[in-house]
């Protein structure tokens, strides 16, 4: 009978070639598999911190740059009224108004509000240390004054506040003579806003405005709101908008040199 067959010896090494095979298999299994489960590993280490990360909520987010090792400064102007705790370099601390920073340099500053907030005026005029502030964390939707916010704040570098204000009424100096202003991502409600005169005076490193979020139905006074933006070369309106209740735009656009063109068609004066 004719057929195959086989040694002990020969038994022994087919199971031993057997056994390499599905060791190199399972090699390159890991080397495929090492890389994704690396990945996928990361990944649901990342999601983690995400949501187990603390929200802020109802906060301003703000970098104060000083310039001495062990220096005491106001971080932002006595209101007795407005209930906070801070965020200062990663530690929590009490509500407070100043704070000593052992180390020179920048620093990161959060205020958390208990509650909603009404006012915001002259809430960081005068400050000096001031470099960024970040208004996308907080609510204001009972926010009606914000007039002086940043008034003489002359190392103020950029601002963002992305929020809906359908109470706000008044924003005038807002950037009053903030010298050191290059970058300003403002996109709020201001149909009821009556005052934006001297809003951006003197701010003479501000090249570009983007307003187009901007409702200008009720504003009333816009005098020198641009006065002295020397660098400014564009501004962009909402073409939709029209200053039906204007009074005074006196000196509105005065010292701005360099700014192309504007839509005169938006602003209108209706009562004198």
């Amino acid at each position: 009978m004719d057929g195959i067959s086989l040694h002990e010896e020969d038994l022994d090494n087919l199971i031993i070639k057997d056994k390499e095979y599905y060791a190199k298999k399972r090699k390159k299994l890991i080397l495929i598999l090492a890389p994704i489960l690396s990945v996928l590993i990361i990944t649901i280490i990342i999601v983690l911190v995400i949501l187990l990360k603390p929200k802020i909520n109802n906060a301003i987010i703000c970098q104060y740059k000083t310039e001495k090792d062990n220096q005491y400064i106001n971080l932002i102007k006595y209101m007795k009224d407005v209930d906070f705790t801070l965020i200062i370099d990663n530690v929590k601390y009490n509500k407070d108004f100043s704070h000593n920073f052992e180390e020179e340099g920048i620093h990161n500053v959060t205020f958390e509000f208990k509650d909603k907030l009404k006012s915001l005026e002259g809430f960081f005029e005068d400050n000096k240390y001031l470099i960024s502030a970040d208004f996308s964390n907080l609510i204001a939707e009972d926010i009606y004054k914000m007039d002086s916010i940043f008034k003489n704040c002359i190392n103020l570098e950029n601002f963002t506040f992305n929020s809906d204000t359908p109470n706000l009424v008044n924003i005038r100096d807002m950037f009053y003579n903030c010298v050191s202003l290059t970058k300003v991502n403002l996109s709020i409600n201001t149909t009821k806003v009556n005052y934006m005169d001297n809003m951006f005076y003197n701010s003479v490193n501000l090249k570009y405005l983007d307003l187009s979020k901007f409702n200008l139905e009720n504003l009333v006074k816009s005098s020198h709101m641009f006065d002295g933006c020397s660098n400014l070369t564009e501004i962009a309106f909402n073409n939709n908008t029209k200053t039906i209740n204007l009074e005074d735009m006196n000196s509105m656009f005065s010292n701005c040199k360099s700014l192309k063109e504007i839509n005169t068609k938006i602003f209108k004066i209706n009562k004198l």
